[in-house]
């Protein structure tokens, strides 16, 4: 059994199943979440049916699965405009940015298509309605509608988190949105930081010469052969962990950045389980990750000599 599984074995855990929460869930469930799905519960919230049907599979894996066709905000606010785009992913209560969009090769997929009405919801009003009173793991995609969401989430369940993951944006895509800047903003002072950062985007292709360009060429091979110019970002946060004692806590977060690959902080969080708890799991784990570290110094010396092998030859 992997150290990973047997963390997630332990009975702190399996009392209390990892709840995921994701926040536009269009197309497919978080695949980050494969490890932790036999063991938790999953809540989805998307207002656009069109690419949801995958969330109703009996094959997904976890433990229970709750499908919220809702607008996640800041506020609970009765029913709100949905704006329905070509593209289903790109639905959002904002209007797109038409203008804006329309430098980039991708602008008809945020065409609006249509508008339905649905009810908005905070994430705390929503877990509450389903008898959940924590929160371990929220994945955001709300197109720019990121931060609303995570403000609508009380410090009860806020402070409970283990991940943060949201994809805010970098241009005006969508009239109004909270971008990059502020989501950075809004969590320099919480107790988390920052694992992941990474850049996305799509070829930008001025108005003025889309049309000589789609006269020659398709939308899908202008993707493939014109450079990527970044448009949002996919940034994840983690807890710090020094404002929880809870033994279950720790055991989730160790295995959580066990799979995310940062062994420092890992080993961090298991030879605190030990001190603290003495409970074997936290030793078992704290030997593995010494002893995964070594096997990684050792494949780096096999790797550089196999690199200098290479060299060596080339010259003769």
């Amino acid at each position: 059994m992997s150290i990973i599984k047997q963390i997630l074995a332990q009975s702190a855990i399996r009392s209390k199943p990892p709840v995921l929460i994701d926040v536009g869930a269009s197309g497919e469930l978080h695949s980050k979440w494969k490890f932790l799905a036999p063991h938790s519960i999953c809540v989805a919230f998307d207002p656009d049916s069109r690419e949801m049907s995958h969330v109703n599979s009996s094959e997904l894996g976890y433990k229970k699965v709750h499908t919220i066709p809702a607008i996640v905000s800041d506020q609970n606010s009765g029913a709100v405009d949905f704006h329905l785009t070509e593209f289903p992913y790109c639905s959002s209560v904002l209007k797109p940015d038409s203008r804006s969009l329309s430098n980039w090769l991708y602008r008809d997929y945020f065409n609006v298509s249509g508008c339905r009405k649905f009810p908005s919801v905070t994430l705390s009003k929503a877990l509450e309605d389903l008898n959940l009173n924590y929160a371990d793991w929220l994945k955001i995609d709300a197109q720019g509608l990121d931060l609303a969401v995570l403000k609508g989430l009380d410090c009860r369940y806020f402070r409970d988190l283990k991940v943060i993951e949201l994809e805010p944006g970098l241009v005006d895509a969508y009239l109004g949105e909270d971008k990059l800047d502020r989501v950075l903003k809004f969590m320099d002072d919480k107790a988390f930081w920052l694992f992941e950062f990474q850049i996305n985007g799509m070829p930008r292709v001025p108005a003025s010469v889309r049309e000589d360009l789609t006269d020659h060429f398709s939308i899908q091979f202008l993707d493939r052969a014109l450079t990527k110019a970044p448009g949002w970002m996919s940034v994840g946060y983690i807890n710090n962990f020094l404002e929880t004692d809870s033994k279950r806590d720790l055991l989730l977060g160790l295995a959580i950045l066990i799979e995310i690959n940062q062994l420092a902080s890992a080993l961090e969080i298991a030879k605190r389980g030990r001190e603290t708890f003495g409970d074997p799991i936290f030793s078992v784990s704290f030997d593995w990750i010494i002893k995964k570290i070594r096997n990684r110094r050792y494949w780096s010396s096999i790797n550089r000599a196999v690199s200098k092998a290479r060299g060596f030859y080339k010259h003769l």
